[in-house]
């Protein structure tokens, strides 16, 4: 885990779950450079997660692998899914 507490794995980001990882490790595989893998990254959750008001979707996604299976997440929901895969920089967390 990293001593960053902006890319740290937890409950929320969730950077450790089979969901997450897999979904990283696709983007890292297609953006080996962590420029490329970041901005990919970003432009999935901007692409592919709607906001849960703008689907007009009642549920309420908390965790990065929930967002993931939904997708559709708030604000805090999508930055969630964002940051568990930055956290795996490299392909490990932190």
């Amino acid at each position: 885990m990293s001593n960053d507490p902006y890319r740290a794995a937890d409950d929320i980001v969730q950077a450790g779950h089979p969901a997450v990882r897999a979904a990283a490790a696709r983007l890292r595989g297609a953006h080996p450079d962590d420029a490329g893998f970041a901005r990919a990254a970003c432009e999935f959750v901007r692409d592919e997660v709607r906001h849960t008001y703008d689907a007009d979707d009642p549920r309420v996604t908390i965790g990065a692998a929930e967002v993931l299976e939904h997708r559709v997440g708030l604000c805090y929901a999508t930055a969630s899914r964002g940051g568990a895969s930055r956290s795996w920089r490299r392909g490990r967390p932190g």
